[in-house]
C-alpha cells in the first residue's frame, strides 16, 4: 500500500510541474528556452589559391518570447570556420549574440518560422577581436508536444552581410521548453 501511495505522489508531483506552468499562460504569449548545436556554412566569392573553406560545429543557448505570431529570440552562438592551404590548416571561432525576429504559423504541433536575423560579434579565439555585426534571413520548423511544450526547432540563418568577400551561413538544431 505504501508504494502505491508513493508511485501516485510521484505521477501527481511530475505532473504538476508541467502543469503549473500552462495554468498561468497568456494567450498568445510564450516565453521558453532552447539550446543545440548548429554547422556554419561559409562561403567566398574570390579566389582561395587552391586553399579550402569549411564550417565546424558550434554550440547555440538562449530564450526566447513569442507574442501572436511574432517571436524574438536572443542567443549565444559560436561560428566555426577552418582555411586549409598546402597542408596547413587555420581555425577560428567566433561568439555571437543572435537576434533573431520570426513571424511564425503553423496548425497543430507543426509551425514555420521566417524573418530575419541580427548578429552582435562579442569574441573569438584569433584575437582579432574585431568583426562587423551579420544580418540575414532565417526560416525555421518547429515541432512542439502539445501540453508540455517541449520543441525541437530546426533553423537556417542565411547570411547577407560580405564581409573580405564571404558570407556566414548556419543551420541549427534546438531543443526547448516554453514556459507560458
Amino acid at each position: 500500500m505504501f508504494q502505491i501511495k508513493k508511485s501516485l505522489f510521484a505521477f501527481v508531483a511530475v505532473a504538476a510541474a508541467f502543469s503549473v506552468p500552462q495554468a498561468f499562460a497568456m494567450p498568445g504569449v510564450d516565453l521558453g528556452i532552447m539550446g543545440g548545436a548548429g554547422m556554419t556554412m561559409p562561403s567566398f566569392s574570390g579566389d582561395l589559391g587552391g586553399a579550402t573553406l569549411s564550417g565546424g560545429i558550434g554550440i547555440s543557448a538562449g530564450a526566447s518570447l513569442g507574442v501572436g505570431p511574432l517571436e524574438v529570440s536572443a542567443l549565444y552562438s559560436q561560428y566555426s570556420i577552418k582555411l586549409e592551404a598546402g597542408g596547413e590548416s587555420l581555425s577560428s571561432t567566433a561568439n555571437y549574440l543572435d537576434i533573431p525576429v520570426l513571424f511564425r504559423m503553423g496548425a497543430g504541433p507543426i509551425s514555420f518560422g521566417v524573418g530575419g536575423f541580427y548578429s552582435l560579434f562579442l569574441s573569438d579565439d584569433s584575437g582579432t577581436g574585431d568583426s562587423d555585426p551579420n544580418y540575414g534571413a532565417t526560416a525555421s520548423v518547429r515541432f512542439t508536444l502539445p501540453v508540455i511544450g517541449f520543441f525541437v526547432d530546426g533553423r537556417y540563418n542565411l547570411g547577407l552581410k560580405e564581409e573580405e568577400q564571404s558570407k556566414i551561413s548556419s543551420a541549427a538544431v534546438y531543443l526547448g521548453f516554453n514556459f507560458l
